[in-house]
């Protein structure tokens, strides 16, 4: 019994281990486009489109 508790707790332990390297693999470099492409345009994400690429079609679902 307490073998099998023991290792449930590292199963968990690793599983948590692997799910924060996940995001940070992930969420790291969404991350940094956002704060370039908010940099580069001076305004919010969803206007920073518009500036950055002027008659594509990031434009086609905007409503203001």
């Amino acid at each position: 019994m307490a073998l099998s508790i023991h290792h449930r707790s590292v199963w968990r332990r690793c599983l948590v281990i692997i799910y924060i390297l996940f995001l940070l693999c992930v969420g790291m470099p969404i991350l940094t486009m956002e704060l370039a492409v908010g940099r580069a345009s001076r305004q919010s994400l969803g206007r920073s489109f518009e500036k950055l690429t002027p008659g594509s079609a990031w434009r086609a679902n905007n409503s203001g």
